[in-house]
């Protein structure tokens, strides 16, 4: 299940039939939050089209304040790699937070280092909301968020050769064996991933489940990756789950690995 928050004027009527939807109007700026089922085509296929039928997609305009949708990154396609240097108006180094969450991770490592730039990767709408906020009273002008899944941005949405790290922490274990095949570290992921990293790119990952932790680094090496024994971990900010985890005393699995062909 896909949601979307759009702008007003758009109807039922004027979705591609593929879809089925329920439109439900809300109380705010008139806008109307679309809940679509998107199983009978692919993710690549209803993008494209979605965007062919609404104005603004993922927009926080209504919702936000004007200082907090700036810092919100709509594209005017997703289905075409981001114009990077366009929506910093520099060329930087560039560090991806897949799963930012509500922005407290992205936001302290994008003020302790003003010369590179950042794009928060969130789903939820709500997290999105949070993360402008903090980027925006913070006036980090090096902070973009763009709410979106995962496995979609990194395939799709990242040039080949732009990306320096790509964080990934504490991304949903689905740890019931059956669910295993919703997990977002594929080997098809890890790829996407590959392509999108710089050369000797880093891709910083963590999780609490070893099982999980256990299941990435076989699939590693394979997807061209070496991993490196200790990368910073220390120095980095610490996230709202392992702060969480830490007062639990529950492990923390860490792999940092580098980009290597």
């Amino acid at each position: 299940m896909v949601f979307f928050k759009v702008g007003a004027g758009l109807s039922a009527a004027s979705l591609p039939t593929e879809f089925e939807s329920n439109v439900t109007k809300i109380n705010r700026a008139s806008a109307i939050n679309f809940r679509i089922t998107s199983d009978k085509i692919s993710r690549a296929q209803f993008y494209s089209r979605f965007t062919q039928h609404v104005p603004i997609v993922f927009a926080c305009f209504g919702f936000v304040s004007q200082n907090s949708a700036v810092v919100e990154l709509i594209p005017d396609s997703y289905f075409a790699p981001l114009d990077l240097p366009t929506i910093f108006n520099r060329v930087a180094p560039l560090e991806v937070d897949l799963g930012c969450g509500d922005g407290s991770f992205l936001t302290d490592l994008a003020e302790r280092s003003p010369r590179r730039d950042f794009i928060g990767i969130e789903r939820l709408f709500g997290r999105v909301r949070s993360a402008c906020s903090k980027a925006a009273r913070r006036k980090l002008t090096n902070v973009r968020v763009l709410q979106i899944e995962n496995s979609y941005a990194v395939e799709y949405l990242f040039p080949r050769d732009s990306v320096a790290v790509f964080h990934l922490l504490f991304p949903d274990p689905w740890p019931k064996w059956r669910h295993h095949g919703r997990r977002v570290v594929t080997a098809e992921f890890l790829r996407a991933s590959h392509r999108a990293l710089v050369r000797h790119g880093e891709f910083r990952i963590a999780t609490d489940q070893l099982d999980y932790f256990e299941q990435i680094r076989r699939r590693t090496s394979a997807a061209g990756f070496d991993e490196l024994a200790d990368n910073h971990w220390d120095s980095m900010p610490v996230t709202t789950f392992e702060e969480n985890f830490s007062s639990q005393n529950t492990p923390v699995y860490r792999l940092s690995l580098r980009k290597v062909s």
